[in-house]
């Protein structure tokens, strides 16, 4: 039979064992207004047989040694009925005071009052069923009045969906960072999962929901979520973490899908120099619309600001395009106050969710990225073909050719898009390969200003000069693009358009319906009067043509 006892009054300490406080299975009841004070001891939570370790509190527990819960149930977080009426509170100089176990611990309300601000109250769970959490989701509040808490690769989940659930004074911080004082990995991966982070399932609330971080000597690192102009639909959370870095940004954060890739552009040196060395990292999640916010994130100025010029500080976000390729948002964003170390005024991006932001110098900002640079024999011509993640201060490209890889030429020059944000493609053609030798081909990158830098080298060989699909015409009839041939074998193809600068306009995979002859009809209807390049290509066959496409 399970044992209930009822505290009223201020009671001596009970179910004594050397440490403090063991319930092996019991029910303690702690009513209202009632308080217990575990005094030079912890407190452990277990399972005896079929029962559970729990407290119906609606009154304070006050403790300054370590909170344990070691039930074997997955559903059991210790406190039986979460009306936020009841507080632990982790008081004392003992440091870390430690909240873990095997199992988590679900308070209503959570308060840490150390004796000093330096004092340490550290997570350390075990458990795999879930984190540690604070609140029921209409009420209760984690508060911090004195002391450290040390996320310590852990996991804190506030269930309260106001911005008030999370309290704060000047002497009482969080520590996020999973490597304090800097990165002691000397490498770009493997990447930080960042697992120091807090949870807040802020719902359909709205508010200024701030994430009191600080580096382990009391630095603010703030971060603040601010959505009071839109609500999100649906059960939703933010999670927001941070962590110093080397500087080298090592090493790069993920969030499990979302990595890091680099700190710079595909063909431009690594411009870590220039970004503030911390990460701050949030995911939104759970929406069906998201909220529409704006972000702060603050900076250690002695140990983050990495030689940077303060007052040219902005954030960039890292956007991933793929799980190989990535890039930094070209365009810098947000005010600088330098007088309070933190950058604010950053709209977050609802497309994707994990915002990875950091700081940067808006005179050098993080660069472009290339997205490849190929080329193949496409009959009598050499196709080059490259695409760009995002442009920054881009004029134009130049592709030069080689044959012994000193002298170089220029095959073309193609004009660049200055400023961009999405995925652009390019195409240029030499008309003059050298058959049966190989070309090698370089890609000349140019800025407004006249800055340079090149591509890695590739190389294209034609074998042979003839068009291995049999095209028997191509022409314009109304709004559509006829391509007539005939395919002895049936294979599919891809059919591509670009126009005279080299941008893709249409692309197509054709099957064809028929051994030998067929027709493929391509809608041109959007494009303009001038002059296209017509590619068809698979694995092994490839032909090209210029076509001349006129009113219709």
């Amino acid at each position: 039979m399970k044992k209930y006892i009822s505290l009223l009054i201020l009671l001596y300490p009970f179910l004594v064992y050397a440490q403090g406080i063991r319930n092996s299975g019991a029910i303690i009841k702690v009513t209202s207004n009632a308080y217990v004070y575990i005094s030079n001891g912890n407190y452990l939570n277990e399972t005896s047989g079929s029962n559970h370790g729990t407290i119906d509190n609606d009154g304070t527990i006050s403790l300054t040694g370590n909170w344990t819960n070691n039930t074997t149930a997955a559903a059991n977080k210790v406190f039986s009925n979460l009306n936020s009426t009841g507080t632990v509170s982790l008081i004392g100089s003992s440091t870390p005071q430690v909240i873990g176990g095997t199992n988590p611990t679900n308070f209503e309300n959570l308060t840490i009052n150390k004796t000093l601000a330096s004092n340490i109250v550290q997570l350390n769970n075990t458990e795999t069923n879930g984190y540690t959490t604070v609140g029921n989701g209409t009420a209760g509040v984690l508060t911090l009045t004195r002391g450290v808490l040390s996320l310590n690769s852990k996991s804190l989940i506030i269930n309260n969906t106001s911005s008030a659930a999370l309290t704060y004074t000047a002497n009482s911080y969080i520590v996020s960072e999973t490597y304090d004082g800097g990165s002691g990995i000397g490498s770009a991966t493997p990447q930080n999962p960042c697992n120091s982070k807090i949870q807040w399932n802020i719902g359909s609330s709205t508010g200024n929901y701030i994430f009191p971080f600080a580096t382990a000597s009391g630095t603010s690192v703030r971060f603040l979520y601010n959505n009071v102009g839109g609500a999100g639909v649906g059960a939703g959370n933010i999670t927001v973490s941070t962590y110093h870095t080397n500087n080298a940004n090592y090493p790069y954060p993920t969030d499990g899908t979302n990595p890091v890739l680099h700190m710079a552009g595909y063909y431009i040196a690594d411009n870590s120099t220039n970004a503030l060395d911390r990460f701050h990292i949030l995911n939104v999640s759970g929406y069906t619309t998201k909220p529409t916010a704006t972000i702060t994130f603050y900076y250690d100025q002695t140990n983050d600001l990495n030689g940077i010029t303060e007052a040219n500080l902005q954030a960039q976000r890292w956007v991933r395009v793929d799980a190989t390729h990535g890039y930094w948002s070209n365009l810098p964003v947000g005010t600088v106050s330098t007088a309070n170390n933190y950058i604010t005024g950053i709209t977050t991006d609802n497309s994707t969710s994990c915002n990875i932001w950091v700081g940067s110098n808006n005179a050098t900002p993080l660069p472009i990225e290339l997205i490849g640079f190929n080329g193949k024999c496409t009959g009598n011509e050499n196709m080059l073909y490259w695409s760009t993640a995002s442009e920054s201060n881009n004029d134009f490209f130049t592709v030069e050719k080689s044959t012994d890889m000193k002298n170089w030429t220029n095959v073309t020059t193609l004009k660049g898009a200055g400023n961009s944000n999405t995925i652009l493609n390019y195409t240029a053609y030499d008309y003059s390969p050298s058959f049966l030798i190989a070309d090698y081909y370089r890609l000349k990158q140019t800025d407004f200003d006249g800055k340079y830098t090149y591509s890695d080298v590739i190389s294209v060989k034609c074998d042979d000069i003839s068009n291995d699909f049999s095209v028997i015409n191509i022409f314009q009839q109304g709004n559509n693009l006829i391509v007539n041939s005939n395919d002895p074998d049936g294979q599919p193809y891809n059919v591509d358009l670009f126009d005279i600068t080299g941008r893709k306009v249409i692309s197509t995979k054709y099957t064809p319906t028929n051994i030998g002859y067929n027709q493929l009809k391509l809608d041109i209807s959007n494009l303009t009067i001038g002059c296209y390049m017509v590619v068809l290509h698979n694995h092994s066959n490839s032909f090209s043509q210029k076509v001349i496409i006129s009113n219709y």
